[in-house]
């Protein structure tokens, strides 16, 4: 792609409206990279700046201006980094990405406020690694499949259910960090390289999944954070699980026990929920004896207003560190177990 082919394009009478609102956005930061380039940065009036992406934002017949130099330094700019990073905070959403078919060479895109329906235009990228975005109304999410170079995917999603069929296919991929309905991983698509996998739930509120089985197929998962879960039992289709953080309002830590290669595990539960003339109490992890037969594991974090039994865990083998937060009744049992616990030295 060259300058002018992305200038005859993005000039073009024929682009919508959303199209060129975009283009004026990417233009501001291109301007601003270039200046910082060309070691001639001209103060920034952020006050200004953000009346003026409050007032694109709330203004739905908000017409953009324009200038064919900014587009061409941001041409220039965008295709020497290689890295697209947008921060549009207060903005107007992007609602169109056609525009990153011109920079084919990216390797990194951050777009932290978009409302696009047609992901297709990602798939004009070859090289790229790193994807992050938040999304408030996409719902088609197949066309990142297309992007077999990615080895870094973080999603934040407003939409409640979203298609991610095709994902299996991303075979390059290492770490995804998944902000939305946790439940579209029930029926998500297998990802045979990951190994860092975070889950948090923003749209059902503490709706947990029911238990491990919902979450897909990842054999080479080494480290997993999810947030909410209910039971874990299918938790053993990941063998080589060494880290793991679980929220939610666990009921047996049984299944844990076949994870040989666990060093460190935390444990987030809250658990008091107040309800109409009542506090309900709702016991988790009530015995923790299934955590003795890992051989591995070194880290024990709990995270729980309700008071348990932790004298199991001064069985574990390799335990090194065990801290307890937000229940102060058992402070000095946990004091006593950790101070006899084996020294880091030790291993």
């Amino acid at each position: 792609m060259t300058a002018d082919e992305f200038l005859s394009w993005a000039l073009d009478p024929s682009r919508t409206h959303e199209e060129r609102c975009a283009l004026e956005q990417i233009s501001e930061t291109g301007v601003r990279w270039m200046a910082a380039k060309q070691k001639k940065p001209e103060p920034v009036n952020w006050e200004k700046a953000r009346e003026h992406a409050r007032y694109r934002r709330l203004n739905p017949a908000y017409e953009p201006k324009l200038k064919k130099a900014d587009l061409r330094d941001t041409f220039e700019i965008f295709t020497e980094r290689g890295k697209i990073m947008l921060s549009l905070f207060e903005d107007r959403p992007l609602r169109s990405i056609e525009w990153v078919r011109f920079f084919p060479a990216t390797t990194e895109l951050s777009l932290d406020r978009i409302g696009a329906m047609d992901f297709s235009p990602l798939k004009a990228l070859p090289k790229l690694k790193v994807l992050t975005f938040g999304d408030s109304e996409g719902e088609d999410y197949r066309p990142i499949a297309g992007c077999s170079a990615l080895e870094s995917l973080r999603v934040t999603v407003g939409s409640t259910w979203v298609l991610l069929d095709g994902w299996e296919r991303l075979e390059s991929l290492r770490e995804l960090t998944w902000i939305g309905n946790i439940h579209n991983m029930s029926s998500g698509p297998a990802l045979p390289a990951l190994r860092q996998a975070l889950f948090t739930n923003s749209i059902t509120g503490e709706l947990p999944l029911r238990d491990a089985h919902a979450l897909p197929e990842m054999p080479h998962l080494e480290f997993l954070r999810v947030k909410s879960i209910f039971r874990l039992d299918g938790i053993e289709r990941y063998p080589r699980l060494k880290n793991a953080v679980f929220h939610g309002p666990l009921r047996s830590a049984e299944p844990l026990a076949v994870l040989r290669e666990a060093t460190s595990l935390c444990f987030e539960t809250d658990v008091v929920k107040e309800t109409i003339g009542h506090s309900l109490i709702t016991q988790s992890l009530p015995d923790l004896r299934p955590l003795a037969a890992l051989p591995k594991l070194h880290i024990a974090r709990f995270k729980s207003p309700v008071p348990r039994d932790y004298s199991p865990l001064a069985e574990v083998p390799n335990l090194h560190e065990l801290t307890v937060e937000g229940c102060p009744a058992v402070e000095m049992e946990v004091a006593g177990i950790a101070a006899g616990l084996a020294s880091w030295d030790s291993d």
